[in-house]
């Protein structure tokens, strides 16, 4: 889990965006990420009970290739910090 989240919300920020706010955003990205966290139990725990757990392992299964596809179509070329307004 640590590698993930380190991937996720420390390294990409740290590689998109100037130093400047790279704190805000990785607390942004925390913060959006425990509430999502919180909001998807009740789904997980409704579908675990009324359907069975093959939803459930079949999106997890698809998720990390989801995020990365994303991550190449939304950022683009790595390493390349992008201005922010002042």
């Amino acid at each position: 889990m640590f590698a993930h989240a380190a991937w996720a919300n420390i390294t990409l920020p740290a590689e998109v965006f100037p130093h400047r706010v790279v704190g805000m955003v990785t607390g942004l990205g925390g913060a959006l990420g425990g509430l999502m966290g919180a909001f998807s139990q009740k789904a997980i725990g409704w579908a675990a009970q009324n359907i069975s757990f093959t939803p459930i392992f079949t999106v997890c299964s698809v998720m990390h290739l989801t995020a990365f596809a994303f991550v190449c179509l939304l950022i683009g070329e790595l390493g390349r910090t992008r201005e922010m307004p002042a």
